[in-house]
């Protein structure tokens, strides 16, 4: 009972090793797919992100509407004094002019701030990009120690077939003839 003992043992390792390799392989491939769908996911929202006008956005087009509007009732109650108190259309065209680098500036900070946040998108889809390639790694490493648990599993079976395997058996054989058994 003994050899059969140890047969059954090692087919039952060997079959052991190859389904957890399979399991293995298994989750492996879900786990890719997790990780290609958040890697579109993330590409989607760096291009959409990183390529959009930042001063479409509704944060900017409010700060250029609002000085807009404080800037027309500006240039409104200079235009009313002015034809009160006689001022010439010089001094009404500095003030629009004045209102005009206003809203340059306003425009000039909105930019500003554009580059700035296009530099986080960046930043944060690198994170998101070697977070995944972090990911990628640790399945290689399960994989390479799933084909190692496998072939550990497999070894074991050859030994306990081997073991099993008397020279007593053999020493009727032709084989255990050219061993010398």
């Amino acid at each position: 009972m003994g050899l059969l003992g140890g047969i059954i043992g090692g087919v039952a390792s060997a079959v052991g090793g190859i389904g957890s390799g399979i399991a293995g392989r298994r989750a492996a491939r879900r786990n890719a797919r997790i990780l290609d769908n958040a890697e579109k996911r993330a590409q989607n929202w760096y291009d959409q992100e990183y390529y959009s006008d930042f001063t479409q956005r509704s944060d900017a087009q409010a700060a250029l509407n609002q000085a807009r509007q404080i800037l027309d009732e500006r240039y409104k109650r200079s235009a009313g004094s002015a034809a009160v108190t006689g001022a010439t259309d010089e001094s009404v065209a500095q003030q629009k002019a004045a209102n005009n680098q206003v809203i340059a500036d306003v425009t000039s900070n909105i930019a500003e701030r554009a580059d700035a946040y296009k530099e986080q998108v960046r930043s944060d889809y690198e994170n998101q990009m070697a977070a995944i390639d972090q990911a990628r790694m640790g399945i290689n490493d399960q994989r390479a120690q799933n084909v190692a648990t496998a072939a550990g599993g497999l070894a074991s079976a050859g030994q306990a077939l081997g073991g099993g395997i008397s020279d007593k058996i053999l020493s009727g054989t032709r084989i255990g003839k050219k061993l010398g058994v």
